[in-house]
């Protein structure tokens, strides 16, 4: 019994600081994030951001960086169109055919068949 009421007691503290809404410590796009199964490629800043790009394996990580720089940094309408509305929509680059770009919650990606770009910001 005592073992029991350890085990819930250390799983009750893992769960509190996530359904509180904490970030996990390390968790978060400052350089030292970790995206499973991507490699990091750098970074750059925009007005109110610096944005952490990450590719999978099969993208090159400078393709990557000049993607989300196209996505990041392209005007809007010319550079970058939007396709749909609401949870939807999704975003093409002129410079890069091909492309289909999402965005979420502090992060998103771009992809191309098989390549992926991402960032998180």
């Amino acid at each position: 019994m005592p073992r029991r009421l350890a085990l819930t007691f250390v799983l009750l503290a893992l769960a509190l600081p996530t359904a509180a809404g904490a970030a996990a410590p390390g968790a978060g796009p400052d350089g030292d994030y970790d995206w499973p199964g991507m490699k990091k490629c750098g970074s750059f800043p925009t007005e109110s951001y610096r944005i952490y790009v990450y590719a999978n394996k099969r993208t090159r990580c400078r393709q990557a960086r000049h993607v989300m720089k196209a996505y990041w940094l392209g005007d809007e309408g010319t550079d970058v169109v939007a396709h749909g509305d609401g949870p939807q929509q999704y975003y093409t680059l002129r410079a890069f055919p091909g492309w289909r770009c999402d965005s979420g919650s502090g992060g998103g990606g771009c992809r191309n068949g098989r390549r992926f770009a991402g960032y998180q910001n």
